[in-house]
């Protein structure tokens, strides 16, 4: 009877995670079609291979550049020396364009949410098979894999183009440094996911995001906490050219993966004791 009544409680738990996951998988695929409907995976992926081409087709014209300004200043009497461009050039240029990419990619994932709030199609999922904290999990999942896909997209289109032009023996550390930034981004995504679950507009999930990161940069200033804020995982440049070492960035690798794992544990909590 023992063997009998605990083997009942495994197939009920069994029955249970197969029935939540299930629903987990149902909503992931609900979300994947919501955001090919909006045109968000569309204009997404645009966004980071547009970025993907300009880092070395900004590193290929820029002798042309620095000729046409060499020209016009001449007449003034300046002169205008000629800028060494090769694959530290190129991958530099990606490196600064990757704040406007997280930003372009906030402004798309700051009213998926919201829309949900408004339309409330998220109560027969809630109600029916679907815990809202799974909820919550979902779409930071579906968001954190379209970031995942769209970043290493455009440094895939960089990497290419770069390679074709120049040599890559000049860089150091590139996986290293690409890894990092992606993290950053995983942060800002669960960054993303606590505010909707405490704002009711875009424009807040907006500034908080922002603000939150803003609040990054200035205690980077800091130069005893540097070393420990995530912002540091953009300074790719640094660990290309081999000012910085890996090692040195372990300590904002660790605290940004201890912040991803505090906002969505709470973001999940937060999201469900909100009333749909």
């Amino acid at each position: 009877m023992p063997d009998a009544f605990s083997g009942n409680i495994r197939f009920r738990r069994a029955e249970l995670w197969r029935y939540r996951m299930n629903g987990m998988n149902a909503f992931m695929k609900k979300e994947f079609m919501e955001w090919q409907r909006t045109g968000r995976m569309v204009i997404l992926g645009s966004i980071f291979v547009l970025f993907g081409v300009m880092a070395p087709a900004f590193a290929k014209l820029t002798p042309w550049l620095m000729g046409m300004m060499a020209q016009q200043l001449a007449e003034t009497g300046l002169t205008v020396t000629q800028v060494p461009v090769d694959a530290l050039t190129s991958w530099g240029q990606f490196f600064k364009n990757l704040p406007l990419a997280l930003v372009a990619y906030t402004l798309l994932c700051s009213g998926i949410f919201i829309d949900e709030y408004r339309r409330g199609t998220l109560i027969p999922v809630v109600t029916r098979c679907l815990p809202q904290r799974r909820a919550a999990m979902a779409k930071f999942c579906v968001m954190a894999f379209m970031w995942t896909v769209g970043y290493f997209i455009c440094f895939g289109i960089t990497y290419v183009y770069t390679a074709a032009y120049w040599k890559a023996s000049v860089t150091e550390n590139l996986v290293t440094a690409a890894l990092c930034a992606w993290l950053f981004g995983i942060l800002v995504t669960s960054l993303i996911t606590i505010f909707s679950a405490l704002s009711d507009s875009s424009s807040g999930v907006l500034l908080g995001t922002g603000g939150s990161v803003a609040v990054m940069y200035f205690l980077s200033i800091l130069p005893r906490v540097t070393k420990y804020i995530p912002t540091r995982l953009l300074n790719g440049s640094s660990l290309l050219t081999g000012e910085s070492s890996p090692h040195g960035f372990f300590p904002a690798v660790a605290v940004s993966l201890a912040l991803v794992a505090a906002c969505t544990a709470l973001s999940a909590l937060l999201f469900n004791r909100r009333q749909m």
